[in-house]
Protein backbone atom coordinates (compact mmCIF):
# COMPACT_ATOMS: atom_id res chain seq x y z
CA UNK A 1 0.00 0.00 0.00
CA UNK A 2 2.69 2.72 0.91
CA UNK A 3 4.20 1.90 -2.28
CA UNK A 4 1.49 2.02 -4.41
CA UNK A 5 0.58 5.78 -2.42
CA UNK A 6 4.47 6.39 -3.62
CA UNK A 7 4.02 5.80 -6.52
CA UNK A 8 0.23 7.84 -7.03
CA UNK A 9 2.43 10.90 -5.61
CA UNK A 10 5.42 10.32 -7.82
CA UNK A 11 2.55 10.71 -10.71
CA UNK A 12 0.92 13.63 -9.44
CA UNK A 13 3.68 15.32 -9.14
CA UNK A 14 4.56 14.56 -12.79
CA UNK A 15 1.32 15.89 -14.05
CA UNK A 16 0.89 18.64 -12.40
CA UNK A 17 4.55 19.95 -14.44
CA UNK A 18 3.17 18.34 -17.68
CA UNK A 19 -0.08 20.06 -17.45
CA UNK A 20 1.86 23.64 -16.31
CA UNK A 21 3.88 22.87 -19.86
CA UNK A 22 0.26 22.25 -21.48
CA UNK A 23 -0.73 25.37 -20.28
CA UNK A 24 2.60 27.56 -21.51
CA UNK A 25 1.77 26.06 -24.96
CA UNK A 26 -1.86 26.96 -25.00
CA UNK A 27 -1.61 30.47 -23.14
CA UNK A 28 -2.98 33.37 -24.54
CA UNK A 29 -1.15 36.87 -22.81
CA UNK A 30 -4.56 38.69 -23.42
CA UNK A 31 -6.56 36.38 -21.82
CA UNK A 32 -4.75 36.21 -18.75
CA UNK A 33 -4.07 40.02 -18.93
CA UNK A 34 -8.32 40.35 -18.74
CA UNK A 35 -7.79 37.81 -15.61
CA UNK A 36 -4.97 39.26 -14.08
CA UNK A 37 -6.95 43.17 -14.51
CA UNK A 38 -10.88 42.29 -14.15
CA UNK A 39 -11.28 38.88 -11.82
CA UNK A 40 -9.98 40.05 -8.75
CA UNK A 41 -13.26 39.83 -7.59
CA UNK A 42 -14.71 36.30 -8.66
CA UNK A 43 -17.45 36.79 -11.91
CA UNK A 44 -20.28 34.65 -11.30
CA UNK A 45 -22.18 32.66 -14.65
CA UNK A 46 -25.37 30.95 -14.00
CA UNK A 47 -26.60 28.30 -16.43
CA UNK A 48 -29.76 29.22 -19.04
CA UNK A 49 -31.68 26.32 -18.05
CA UNK A 50 -32.05 27.05 -14.48
CA UNK A 51 -35.27 27.99 -13.12
CA UNK A 52 -34.91 31.01 -10.08
CA UNK A 53 -35.16 28.46 -6.93
CA UNK A 54 -32.32 26.73 -8.82
CA UNK A 55 -30.42 29.85 -9.55
CA UNK A 56 -30.27 30.64 -5.75
CA UNK A 57 -29.61 27.37 -4.81
CA UNK A 58 -26.78 27.41 -7.30
CA UNK A 59 -25.16 30.82 -6.40
CA UNK A 60 -25.05 29.73 -2.42
CA UNK A 61 -23.35 26.58 -3.95
CA UNK A 62 -20.73 28.74 -5.30
CA UNK A 63 -20.86 31.41 -2.29
CA UNK A 64 -21.87 34.18 -3.47
CA UNK A 65 -22.19 37.41 -1.46
CA UNK A 66 -24.51 39.84 -3.02
CA UNK A 67 -23.44 42.34 -0.64
CA UNK A 68 -19.64 42.36 -1.98
CA UNK A 69 -18.99 40.92 -5.18
CA UNK A 70 -20.68 41.80 -8.85
CA UNK A 71 -23.99 40.90 -10.06
CA UNK A 72 -23.75 37.38 -11.48
CA UNK A 73 -24.26 36.69 -15.27
CA UNK A 74 -27.12 34.57 -16.64
CA UNK A 75 -25.65 32.62 -19.41
CA UNK A 76 -26.84 33.87 -23.17
CA UNK A 77 -28.27 30.50 -24.51
CA UNK A 78 -26.83 31.71 -27.97
CA UNK A 79 -23.54 31.85 -26.85
CA UNK A 80 -23.45 27.77 -26.23
CA UNK A 81 -23.49 27.64 -30.22
CA UNK A 82 -19.50 28.41 -30.41
CA UNK A 83 -19.35 24.52 -28.57
CA UNK A 84 -20.57 21.32 -29.71
CA UNK A 85 -22.15 20.39 -26.80
CA UNK A 86 -24.27 17.10 -26.59
CA UNK A 87 -26.90 17.90 -23.41
CA UNK A 88 -30.44 17.60 -24.81
CA UNK A 89 -30.64 21.61 -24.57
CA UNK A 90 -30.52 21.15 -20.92
CA UNK A 91 -27.49 24.27 -19.53
CA UNK A 92 -26.93 23.80 -15.98
CA UNK A 93 -23.54 23.94 -15.12
CA UNK A 94 -22.36 27.42 -13.68
CA UNK A 95 -19.08 28.32 -12.78
CA UNK A 96 -17.12 31.07 -10.49
CA UNK A 97 -14.09 32.30 -12.09
CA UNK A 98 -11.43 34.73 -10.51
CA UNK A 99 -7.75 34.82 -10.58
CA UNK A 100 -4.84 33.25 -9.28
CA UNK A 101 -1.53 33.39 -8.28
CA UNK A 102 0.28 33.98 -11.10
CA UNK A 103 2.73 30.96 -11.56
CA UNK A 104 -0.02 28.02 -9.80
CA UNK A 105 -1.49 26.24 -12.66
CA UNK A 106 -4.96 26.42 -13.46
CA UNK A 107 -7.61 25.48 -10.25
CA UNK A 108 -10.73 23.48 -10.71
CA UNK A 109 -13.40 22.51 -8.01
CA UNK A 110 -16.39 20.70 -8.26
CA UNK A 111 -18.68 21.53 -5.63
CA UNK A 112 -21.48 19.13 -6.59
CA UNK A 113 -19.45 16.13 -7.76
CA UNK A 114 -22.53 13.63 -8.01
CA UNK A 115 -24.53 15.97 -9.80
CA UNK A 116 -21.58 16.55 -12.94
CA UNK A 117 -21.83 13.24 -14.31
CA UNK A 118 -19.64 13.00 -17.71
CA UNK A 119 -16.24 15.23 -16.28
CA UNK A 120 -14.01 15.28 -14.01
CA UNK A 121 -11.64 18.45 -12.70
CA UNK A 122 -8.80 16.78 -14.83
CA UNK A 123 -10.64 16.89 -17.90
CA UNK A 124 -11.54 20.09 -17.28
CA UNK A 125 -8.34 21.29 -16.47
CA UNK A 126 -6.80 19.57 -19.78
CA UNK A 127 -9.51 21.13 -21.67
CA UNK A 128 -9.17 24.85 -19.93
CA UNK A 129 -5.88 24.97 -21.18
CA UNK A 130 -6.97 24.41 -24.65
CA UNK A 131 -9.03 27.11 -24.39
CA UNK A 132 -6.00 29.43 -23.73
CA UNK A 133 -6.08 29.78 -19.78
CA UNK A 134 -3.09 29.68 -17.75
CA UNK A 135 -3.78 31.17 -14.37
CA UNK A 136 -7.24 30.76 -13.12
CA UNK A 137 -9.81 29.29 -10.31
CA UNK A 138 -12.67 27.74 -11.86
CA UNK A 139 -15.23 26.51 -9.17
CA UNK A 140 -18.59 24.39 -11.09
CA UNK A 141 -21.65 24.10 -9.52
CA UNK A 142 -25.01 22.15 -10.89
CA UNK A 143 -28.46 21.66 -8.65
CA UNK A 144 -29.23 18.83 -10.90
CA UNK A 145 -27.64 15.85 -13.14
CA UNK A 146 -25.80 17.82 -15.76
CA UNK A 147 -23.05 16.08 -18.02
CA UNK A 148 -20.83 18.94 -17.17
CA UNK A 149 -20.08 19.49 -21.15
CA UNK A 150 -21.07 23.31 -20.97
CA UNK A 151 -18.70 24.52 -18.56
CA UNK A 152 -16.29 25.73 -21.25
CA UNK A 153 -18.91 27.49 -23.06
CA UNK A 154 -19.44 29.47 -19.19
CA UNK A 155 -15.96 29.91 -18.63
CA UNK A 156 -15.87 31.72 -22.34
CA UNK A 157 -19.17 34.04 -21.98
CA UNK A 158 -17.53 35.31 -19.14
CA UNK A 159 -14.11 36.10 -20.66
CA UNK A 160 -15.57 37.40 -23.53
CA UNK A 161 -17.64 39.63 -21.56
CA UNK A 162 -15.19 40.91 -19.74
CA UNK A 163 -13.36 41.89 -23.13
CA UNK A 164 -11.20 38.84 -24.38
CA UNK A 165 -11.35 37.43 -27.39
CA UNK A 166 -11.21 33.88 -27.78
CA UNK A 167 -10.76 32.26 -31.37
CA UNK A 168 -12.59 29.62 -32.71
CA UNK A 169 -10.24 27.12 -32.89
CA UNK A 170 -9.40 27.36 -29.47
CA UNK A 171 -13.29 26.86 -28.36
CA UNK A 172 -13.35 23.74 -30.79
CA UNK A 173 -10.55 22.15 -29.95
CA UNK A 174 -11.14 22.35 -26.34
CA UNK A 175 -14.33 21.11 -26.18
CA UNK A 176 -13.09 18.24 -28.67
CA UNK A 177 -11.11 17.33 -26.07
CA UNK A 178 -13.64 17.50 -23.63
CA UNK A 179 -16.13 15.71 -25.08
CA UNK A 180 -13.44 13.25 -26.22
CA UNK A 181 -12.13 12.72 -22.71
CA UNK A 182 -15.46 12.30 -21.66
CA UNK A 183 -16.36 9.39 -24.22
CA UNK A 184 -13.11 7.51 -23.71
CA UNK A 185 -13.94 7.43 -19.75
CA UNK A 186 -17.59 6.51 -20.10
CA UNK A 187 -16.67 3.82 -22.26
CA UNK A 188 -13.86 2.60 -20.55
CA UNK A 189 -13.45 3.57 -16.87
CA UNK A 190 -14.02 -0.18 -15.76
CA UNK A 191 -11.63 -2.01 -17.64
CA UNK A 192 -8.48 -3.51 -16.56
CA UNK A 193 -5.69 -0.62 -16.82
CA UNK A 194 -7.60 2.33 -16.91
CA UNK A 195 -6.85 5.07 -15.22
CA UNK A 196 -8.39 8.27 -15.55
CA UNK A 197 -4.85 9.81 -14.29
CA UNK A 198 -3.10 8.07 -17.31
CA UNK A 199 -5.54 9.42 -19.66
CA UNK A 200 -4.96 12.85 -19.12
CA UNK A 201 -1.35 12.97 -18.70
CA UNK A 202 -1.22 10.99 -22.38
CA UNK A 203 -3.59 13.54 -23.87
CA UNK A 204 -1.51 16.37 -22.75
CA UNK A 205 1.64 14.15 -23.61
CA UNK A 206 0.01 14.31 -27.24
CA UNK A 207 -1.37 17.88 -27.42
CA UNK A 208 2.61 19.19 -27.00
CA UNK A 209 3.77 16.84 -29.76
CA UNK A 210 0.99 17.02 -31.94
CA UNK A 211 2.19 20.88 -31.50
CA UNK A 212 5.47 21.29 -31.70
CA UNK A 213 6.47 18.36 -33.82
CA UNK A 214 4.77 19.86 -36.79
CA UNK A 215 6.37 23.02 -36.13
CA UNK A 216 9.98 21.39 -37.24
CA UNK A 217 10.83 20.99 -40.69
CA UNK A 218 9.17 17.69 -41.53
CA UNK A 219 5.32 18.15 -41.48
CA UNK A 220 3.72 15.09 -39.40
CA UNK A 221 1.38 12.50 -41.69
CA UNK A 222 -1.65 11.04 -40.38
CA UNK A 223 0.97 7.70 -40.17
CA UNK A 224 3.38 9.54 -37.84
CA UNK A 225 0.41 10.46 -35.35
CA UNK A 226 -0.91 6.81 -35.58
CA UNK A 227 2.73 5.69 -34.10
CA UNK A 228 2.82 8.22 -31.46
CA UNK A 229 -0.81 7.89 -30.04
CA UNK A 230 0.54 3.94 -29.98
CA UNK A 231 3.51 5.12 -27.83
CA UNK A 232 2.10 7.48 -25.71
CA UNK A 233 -0.54 4.75 -24.98
CA UNK A 234 2.14 2.00 -24.64
CA UNK A 235 4.17 4.52 -22.15
CA UNK A 236 1.06 4.83 -19.64
CA UNK A 237 0.29 1.09 -19.98
CA UNK A 238 -3.35 2.20 -21.47
CA UNK A 239 -3.15 0.17 -24.69
CA UNK A 240 -5.32 -2.57 -23.53
CA UNK A 241 -7.87 -0.26 -22.01
CA UNK A 242 -8.48 1.84 -25.00
CA UNK A 243 -10.73 1.13 -28.39
CA UNK A 244 -8.97 0.57 -31.94
CA UNK A 245 -12.26 3.57 -32.30
CA UNK A 246 -11.09 5.37 -29.37
CA UNK A 247 -7.15 5.28 -30.92
CA UNK A 248 -8.27 6.56 -34.09
CA UNK A 249 -10.27 9.70 -32.46
CA UNK A 250 -6.85 10.52 -30.73
CA UNK A 251 -4.82 10.24 -33.59
CA UNK A 252 -7.68 12.52 -35.70
CA UNK A 253 -7.59 15.00 -32.99
CA UNK A 254 -3.66 14.93 -33.23
CA UNK A 255 -3.64 14.95 -36.41
CA UNK A 256 -6.48 18.32 -36.67
CA UNK A 257 -4.85 19.92 -33.66
CA UNK A 258 -1.21 19.96 -35.51
CA UNK A 259 -2.79 21.31 -39.08
CA UNK A 260 -4.14 24.30 -36.99
CA UNK A 261 -3.43 27.39 -36.46
CA UNK A 262 -2.53 27.30 -32.94
CA UNK A 263 1.06 25.33 -33.98
CA UNK A 264 1.52 28.59 -36.20
CA UNK A 265 2.29 30.35 -32.49
CA UNK A 266 5.79 30.56 -31.90
CA UNK A 267 4.96 32.16 -28.50
CA UNK A 268 3.04 29.37 -27.71
CA UNK A 269 5.63 26.82 -28.68
CA UNK A 270 8.81 28.31 -26.79
CA UNK A 271 7.89 26.21 -23.77
CA UNK A 272 7.71 22.87 -24.38
CA UNK A 273 11.67 23.40 -25.28
CA UNK A 274 12.66 23.98 -21.45
CA UNK A 275 11.04 20.59 -20.79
Amino acid sequence: MKLFRKFIGIFIVGWLALLASSSAVFADATIQKVIDQKYSQPDYVIGSSLDEFQVEQTLSLLMYNEEKEKEWKTMNPSAYTSFTIDENGDHYSSVKLQKQAKKAPISVHIVTPQNITEVTTDMHRNALTTLGLEHAEITIASPTEASGLSVLAAVSYSLEQNGSTISDENKTFAQEELSLLATIYKESARKKGFHEDKLNVAVIDLKIAALTGSNQDKKLEKKDFQKLVKKILETYQLEGAITDEQTKQLVDFASKLSNSQLRSDKKTLSSPSKL
